[in-house]
């Protein structure tokens, strides 16, 4: 990969005359906060607009777009990311905030980005560093979305000593039983990008019935520990726009998107939620995690 000083001497002359597109699925903390981060290294003209959610305002939004092409889209979030996939077919695509990419087809001759998903043996590696004792982790998922990632976790977690509590849920019909059959059986509860989990009554009562088992949850989502979980390993929001900026930076230096591969987020935040840890009874090693990781406690 080019260094980052050597994007910085070649801006100038890269972006003269050039203009990219910034398309953002809605309003949201996370999209800001990296939209903040990829001004923070591309200098250039852009034009941006905003879906609002709605698919209804993609096609005034593609409309516009066409009738300014751009040499380049960035596209913030999964929405964003296939309504730029399915219209603009030759044109250069970067996209960022996207949990699960080739998932949606986000792949091709024109496309790359910066994947939400953290490796699954990054995320087993610092559950082992903050929970020393556990060894049995518990996982709610959709099969029909998730089957590949637990198949990889529950390798890799042999490696590692500890094993899979796998439950099904392929709906919220599904979740009183399993809930009931993983806390049980499980020594923490790790809740995985799954939007057949993810429904504001599937986590609360999820987080409701963790609780009062004493069984503490961690995932990905600061959102979460706000609303109760115990931890959260997240993406660094504002890295990830700088990281799509530099993407950008080497596409229009002349490298093909397709020669560049879809990579994680360079830098990542732990996140604890310290009046769940003490009404757990839990001390947390927080000095046990890599050092280039965030730590952010809420009290």
């Amino acid at each position: 990969m080019l260094s980052i000083s050597f994007f910085i001497l070649l801006t100038p002359a890269l972006l003269f005359g050039v203009e990219i597109s910034i398309i953002t699925s809605q309003e949201l903390p996370i999209y800001e906060k990296t939209y903040e981060g990829f001004n923070n290294v591309y200098k250039g003209e852009t034009r941006r607009y905003d879906l609002k959610g709605d698919l209804m305002e993609s096609e005034k939004v593609v409309r516009q777009i066409k009738e300014q092409p751009p040499e380049l889209i960035v596209a913030i979030g999964l929405l964003a990311a296939t309504v730029a996939k399915e219209n603009f077919r030759k044109t250069p695509i970067v996209f960022c905030s996207v949990f699960n990419p080739e998932r949606y087809s986000l792949v091709g001759d024109y496309i790359t980005g910066i994947t939400l998903n953290t490796p699954v043996i990054e995320t087993l590696s610092q559950i082992r560093n903050l929970f020393p004792d556990a060894r049995k982790i518990g996982v709610l998922y959709d099969p029909r979305k998730n089957r590949r990632t637990l198949k990889q976790t529950e390798n890799l977690g042999k490696t590692m000593g500890f094993s899979l509590i796998k439950q099904k849920v392929t709906s919220e019909m599904d979740l009183p039983n399993a809930i009931r059959s993983i806390l049980v059986k499980a020594d923490l509860l790790w809740i995985i990008p799954d939007s057949t989990i993810l429904t504001s009554d599937a986590i609360d009562y999820i987080l409701m019935n963790s609780f009062e088992d004493r069984i503490p949850i961690v995932t990905f989502s600061e959102d979460l520990v706000k609303k109760g979980a115990l931890v959260a390993f997240s993406p660094d929001y504002v890295s990830i726009g700088e990281q799509a900026a530099r993407l950008v930076l080497s596409i229009l230096s002349g490298k093909k998107p397709d020669n560049l591969f879809i990579q994680p987020a360079e830098k990542n935040r732990l996140i604890i939620n310290q009046k769940i840890a003490n009404k757990l009874g839990l001390k947390l090693n927080t000095e046990a995690i890599d050092f280039d990781t965030e730590v952010v406690i809420y009290e």
